[in-house]
């Protein structure tokens, strides 16, 4: 199983149904082992999310990001493999000046 660390903010899109299942509040477990059966799973279990954060070509949207293991991901999404534990975080990008 996958972790999803999300901001509350997006945890919030979860379905309801979803949020009582969680035990933590901004965790949830999916069983994926790569970007693409992520998005995947995002789109079927978790629409509002999907639509807010992913592209239609299963990217991350502008203005998030997508962090592995403390690790930021500079972006080529179709080479991420996923291990079971492994925890992945959605946030957003902050800039400015």
């Amino acid at each position: 199983m996958v972790s999803l660390m999300l901001p509350s903010y997006l945890f919030d899109l979860l379905p309801e149904d979803e949020l009582q299942g969680s035990r933590s509040r901004r965790a949830i477990h999916l069983g994926c082992g790569s970007w693409q059966e992520l998005a995947r799973e995002m789109r079927e279990r978790f629409p509002l999310l999907a639509q807010r954060v992913l592209t239609e070509a299963d990217e991350v949207a502008d203005g998030f990001a997508v962090v592995v293991n403390d690790e930021v991901l500079r972006w080529n999404g179709a080479s991420v493999n996923l291990r079971s534990g492994d925890q992945v975080a959605i946030i957003a990008v902050m800039a400015g000046g």
